[in-house]
């Protein structure tokens, strides 16, 4: 196997015995994803290189803290869209 393909002809799945091979489902994704996946790719790239330019540093604790943030301001967008649906009907 070529050390490159990543396991890419490998089957992941059998339905009625016709195979589903690793490649596809990555092409798949590709299609569905790719341009999101590669703008976020590139985003992380560019805030990395900002922070290292202007010195930016960010401690375990703030990675919590936003993630928790992000975490509840979440949780209430569904608790608003669960109430707005009850409103409706």
């Amino acid at each position: 196997m070529n050390s490159n393909n990543h396991g890419g002809n490998k089957v992941v799945a059998t339905v009625d015995g016709k195979n589903i091979t690793r490649a596809r489902v990555m092409a798949a994704m590709e299609a569905l994803y790719g341009k999101e996946t590669l703008h976020s790719l590139v985003n992380d790239e560019v805030m990395e290189r900002a922070a290292k330019e202007y010195g930016i540093q960010v401690t375990e604790d703030e990675v919590d803290l936003e993630i928790a943030l992000t975490s509840s301001t979440q949780d209430l967008d569904t608790s608003l869209k669960i109430f707005e649906e009850q409103q409706v009907r």
